[in-house]
């Protein structure tokens, strides 16, 4: 069992750096689109409560894996305030793995790691994957969609 993890965590290292190292041949339209997801954890991170109105296109819809159904843009918004009152990242790391820009639509695909404490002072590590769907809105790119989340161990 032991080989097999160890086994795991050099193949995700060896995905990571190739990943890392394209990153440097990205364009300008798929760094302006990982800058956007990125700054959505960051605001998020940050506790910005106005993140879903400025980045979220109003016609939003996007679902977790945890969801029984899609959200919308107020019901994200509703949801990130709730949660942001009950519980704060304390870390996050992202691991982007694709991003495709069609035109004015991209997606990027990535795993996360993020560690966040509740209320209570418990700590909860998780890990997961997200699909991110972005529009560009003029010269900024918003979120129309996702899909993710935590993968069913961490829940």
């Amino acid at each position: 069992m032991r080989k097999i993890l160890i086994s795991s965590g050099i193949i995700v290292a060896l995905l990571i750096s190739s990943v890392a190292s394209y990153a440097g041949d990205w364009s300008a339209d798929q760094k302006a689109v990982w800058k956007a997801v990125e700054a959505q954890w960051e605001a998020s991170k940050n506790k910005d409560e106005s993140w879903s109105k400025t980045m979220l296109t109003d016609d939003f819809s996007g679902w977790s894996n945890d969801g029984v159904m899609p959200h919308s843009k107020s019901s994200t918004d509703s949801w990130s305030r709730f949660n942001m009152a009950s519980s704060t990242t304390l870390k996050y790391e992202l691991h982007n793995l694709k991003i495709v820009v069609h035109g004015d639509m991209a997606f990027a695909h990535y795993f996360y790691e993020e560690v966040s404490e509740n209320k209570e002072g418990k700590r909860k590590s998780t890990d997961g994957r997200w699909t991110d769907i972005l529009v560009r809105d003029g010269k900024a790119w918003k979120f129309i969609g996702w899909q993710g989340g935590a993968h069913d161990s961490d829940e």
